[in-house]
C-alpha cells in the first residue's frame, strides 16, 4: 500500500444545499493514512476501518443534539455511504469484512509428513 492512501469520500450533506440546484454536489475528500499498518492483521484492519469513518464522519459535518430525526438520519446515511466508498476503494478483504463486506476466504494449507 502507498504511504498515504487517498480516499474520496462523499459529502452528501454537502450536496442538500445545492440539491435545488442543477450543479451536482460537490465531492470533498480526505487523505487517510495507513502506510504503517499491517491490513492482513485484525488489529490493523481495525485502526484503518476506525480512521476511515473519522474522516468520513468529519466530511459529513458535526453531529448535533439540537437537530431534527431526518437530519440526524441523513447524517448517518452520509457517513454510511462515504465509508463505504472509501472500503470498496481500499480493497482489502479485512478492512471490508470489519465493514459488514463479504469475508475474506481463508487461505488453508495442508501438509503430510
Amino acid at each position: 500500500m502507498s504511504p498515504l492512501f487517498k480516499t474520496s469520500l462523499i459529502a452528501a450533506l454537502a450536496g442538500l444545499a445545492a440539491s435545488a440546484q442543477a450543479a451536482p454536489a460537490p465531492v470533498e475528500t480526505r487523505v487517510v493514512s495507513g502506510a504503517e499498518l499491517d491490513l492482513s492483521r485484525q488489529a490493523g484492519a481495525e485502526v484503518m476501518l476506525r480512521r476511515i469513518k473519522t474522516a468520513a464522519s468529519a466530511l459529513c459535518g458535526p453531529e448535533s443534539d439540537r437537530t431534527t430525526l431526518a437530519r440526524a438520519a441523513l447524517r448517518r446515511a452520509c457517513v454510511a455511504e462515504a465509508t463505504d466508498r472509501a472500503v470498496a476503494q481500499l480493497g482489502n478483504p479485512q478492512v471490508t469484512a470489519l465493514n459488514g463486506g463479504e469475508a475474506p476466504v481463508p487461505t488453508l494449507v495442508a501438509s503430510r509428513r
